[in-house]
């Protein structure tokens, strides 16, 4: 977790352990909320390089519970998924989490750094 002038990056590389992919990404993001909460910084610059697949119901729950935490509430997240075998499950995380929040503009998953970077500095 490193703190940018405007907003907060990430980085997690590593291999996903089956069976505990939801209990590690609910970690990870409860991490970076008490980072951002911390340092008063609310967009965050998520590059996420994991191999392996990500469950669809791992995903799903993840989804469920990202936007049940009151700190991540409060985040505008830039997430790039490095990953091409997981791309597509944290689209479906991306939908979840949208849909269950109180509007649309939470986060947004990326393949490019840059257009994450662009996408979440924007006003």
């Amino acid at each position: 977790i490193q703190e940018k002038q405007d907003y907060i990056r990430v980085e997690v590389s590593g291999k996903r352990i089956r069976g505990q992919e939801e209990k590690d990404a609910i970690d990870v993001w409860n991490s970076v909320a008490e980072a951002c909460n911390s340092k008063g910084i609310f967009r965050v610059l998520a590059v996420f390089s994991l191999t392996g697949a990500l469950p669809i119901m791992a995903a799903y729950e993840i989804g469920k519970s990202l936007v049940k935490n009151d700190l991540l509430k409060k985040l505008k997240v830039a997430f790039v998924d490095l990953n091409e075998e997981s791309q597509s499950t944290n689209r479906f995380v991306e939908t979840v989490a949208v849909n269950r929040a109180s509007s649309g503009d939470e986060g947004k998953v990326f393949t490019d750094e840059i257009e994450a970077k662009e996408w979440l500095l924007q006003p």
